[in-house]
């Protein structure tokens, strides 16, 4: 890796690479991941839609939405592997 991107990674705010892990895993998120996310923590559809859209605003949001919703993706994963 060159200086360049390593200082370029040194500068990425967790925000943007917040953004960055909700983007990669927004494709595997479903519309009931969305409802028991938006039930369980009462954000809206449209504040999960943003942050899954990398325009999110808020370091613990991000994280929190991302953390739920990878824990449900990977839960599929594994059942799908398993299957």
């Amino acid at each position: 890796m060159n200086v360049e991107k390593i200082e370029k990674i040194e500068r990425t705010s967790q925000l943007e690479r917040i953004a960055v892990k909700l983007k990669e895993i927004s494709v595997d998120v479903t519309s009931g991941d969305r409802d028991m996310l938006a039930q369980e923590h009462r954000y809206s559809k449209g504040t999960i839609s943003s942050y899954l859209n990398g325009k999110g605003l808020d370091n613990e949001t991000g994280t929190k939405i991302y953390l739920f919703l990878k824990a449900r993706i990977d839960e599929r994963e594994n059942q799908i592997q398993n299957a």
